[in-house]
């Protein structure tokens, strides 16, 4: 019996150490188990924690699945056109059992099977000479829709920032230790501004400079 996860179309979907930012954006909250998952689609990675928000989206140079290293045991490659949610820690431990010696795609990342009798997700890796295949349950739930929390219509301004440099100002205001940060951005090429008042009276103002896009 097919499920609302399982039917339709099969798609081969692989992740890389490369898409393991996505799991930066989980929930840990565990009484709200479908935002503890990422959502598996055949064209992105969706996570969030409800505060924040993710969309990972696959690059051109796609796995080919006939380049996947395969065994009688390997499951079939694939998952449904509308996606899947995958539980976070498991794709965490996939992730981390890649071979990352290898130079080849395909045995540098994690093969996502969900099976149309049990709905279990398999993620399995193969350097030739191991093939893991670990399998969990789906994560039941309505995924929050992430694509469409995107707004499509032209922003009023845009900034493009270094994003080691955007790390270091947060962390600065983190260690300062107070509960909003204020981002002011007045035009294209202009510093953004960071500013932060605690009760106490301390403050903290900083200065970035974006970067220039031509």
């Amino acid at each position: 019996m097919e499920t609302s996860e399982t039917k339709g179309a099969r798609v081969p979907v692989f992740v890389t150490r490369a898409h393991r930012a996505i799991l930066k954006f989980v929930s840990k909250d565990e009484t709200r188990p479908i935002l503890t998952a990422v959502r598996v689609t055949p064209d992105a990675l969706e996570a969030t924690d409800s505060y924040v928000a993710a969309r990972l989206v696959f690059g051109k140079d796609r796995i080919d699945a006939l380049s996947f290293p395969t065994s009688p045991r390997t499951p079939a490659i694939g998952i449904p056109e509308e996606g899947v949610s995958v539980d976070a820690a498991a794709l965490r431990d996939a992730i981390a059992r890649i071979n990352v010696r290898s130079m080849l795609p395909s045995l540098s990342s994690v093969a996502v099977s969900v099976s149309p009798d049990t709905n279990e997700v398999t993620l399995t890796t193969n350097d030739l000479e191991q093939e893991v295949g670990a399998t969990s349950r789906t994560v039941n739930g309505d995924f929050p829709p992430v694509q469409s929390l995107f707004m499509t219509s032209e922003p009023a301004a845009i900034a493009y920032m270094d994003p080691r440099i955007l790390k270091r100002v947060v962390d600065a205001y983190v260690e300062f230790g107070v509960p909003a940060l204020e981002i002011r951005f007045h035009a294209p090429l202009r510093p953004l501004e960071f500013s932060a008042e605690g009760s106490d009276g301390r403050a903290l103002h900083a200065l970035a400079m974006p970067l220039r896009r031509d």
